[in-house]
């Protein structure tokens, strides 16, 4: 019963905001996390349509009532998920509807394992919606299951292993954790290229010009990560 009326208060929550535009002052450094989940670091501000986003501000009586329904006590005690939700800054927002910030207003974003939840329009407007909100010479990071990675693998002989990885074989009802595409870094440069980035590069785990990312980069073996700049 608590999750069927916590599903709907999120989806009812979501719907309303969805067109909103925060102005944030353009003369501070402004660093943005995509789809964060919980996986954040202070100084980020965090979007996602999580239920953790939700009630980050909520009193702490009701994240611990919720922390349950939250799926979050499979990887951290109570005290741990109210401290990151306490210590961070999160909006609620899903990014289908784009990002909730006016034009040129952010200097980093980071984007790990979202954009393949997406459908490829969806993905290329999420896109487009980056670059908006970005700064000139602003930067975005993005992380994705890498497409090659997948084809090397099946063609290695590891077929299950591989299929598992491009479908992400998940029992859930969650429509949203379903793989809906793939990249490698062609895709993805060419996308980046048509949306106005500039000077797109293939980087290794942890290393490029985002900051922080010694502690947002989590997946090494099979991600691919790719920096670009609004220039």
């Amino acid at each position: 019963m608590t999750g069927n009326i916590t599903n709907l208060m999120t989806r009812i929550s979501l719907r309303i905001n969805k067109n909103r535009r925060i102005n944030l002052c353009k003369n501070d450094l402004v660093k943005l996390n995509l789809g964060a989940g919980l996986s954040v670091r202070q100084g980020w501000i965090n979007v996602d349509a999580s239920l953790n986003a939700l009630i980050s501000t909520w009193p702490k009586f009701i994240q611990k009532f919720l922390y349950n329904a939250s799926g979050s006590k499979h990887n951290f005690s109570f005290e741990q998920y109210y401290n990151i939700l306490k210590n961070n800054r999160f909006i609620y927002h899903n990014l289908i509807f784009g990002i909730p910030l006016i034009d040129n207003c952010v200097d980093y974003i980071y984007c790990s394992h979202l954009l393949e939840h997406l459908t490829q329009q969806q993905g290329v407007n999420l896109i487009k919606e980056m670059y908006r909100a970005l700064k000139k010479n602003g930067i975005i990071r993005l992380v994705v299951p890498d497409l090659a990675y997948v084809i090397d693998l099946y063609c290695s002989g590891e077929k299950e292993a591989a299929l598992k990885k491009l479908y992400n074989h998940q029992e859930s009802k969650d429509n949203f954790a379903r793989h809906k595409f793939m990249y490698d870094f062609d895709i993805l440069k060419d996308l980046l290229t048509e949306s106005g980035f500039t000077d797109i590069t293939q980087c290794e785990y942890q290393q490029g010009e985002t900051p922080d990312i010694e502690f947002l980069d989590n997946r090494p073996q099979d991600s691919l990560y790719v920096e670009a700049t609004r220039k």
